[in-house]
């Protein structure tokens, strides 16, 4: 039905074209939906979906797509920096190991200096 196409309507999928054209059409004072509920009763609820979906893309322009394109930049940002971030691990890790090897010889000397002062 009708009203189902409605409830599963995408409403990230209207053009740029058409939010303009909706626009024009909410500027006259004739659709208003209180000006609508007078001339059709009908075509309020019509009217009422025109004008939520226009606050929408306002409010998807406003705040939503900013946050997105941010979101976009540090995870290109991200993706750039990951090769370095992975060489920096492999640095630390292999002086992590070079500092065990070096615990260990000491570990090794101590003892050795403890047996020959025994």
């Amino acid at each position: 039905t009708f009203i189902n196409l409605l409830s599963k309507f995408d409403n990230d999928s209207i053009t740029e074209e058409t939010l303009r054209k909706l626009a024009y059409y909410e500027r006259l004072p004739r659709f208003r939906p209180e000006n609508v509920a007078k001339t059709c009763p009908v075509s309020t609820p019509m009217c009422l979906w025109i004008h939520a979906i226009l606050q929408y893309h306002r409010a998807m322009l406003s705040t939503v797509y900013p946050v997105r394109r941010q979101v976009a930049h540090y995870q290109d940002w991200l993706a750039r920096k990951r090769p370095l971030l992975e060489d920096h691990m492999r640095v630390v890790t292999d002086i992590g190991k070079a500092v065990n090897v070096l615990r260990q010889r000491q570990a090794l000397l101590r003892k050795v200096v403890d047996d020959d002062a025994a």
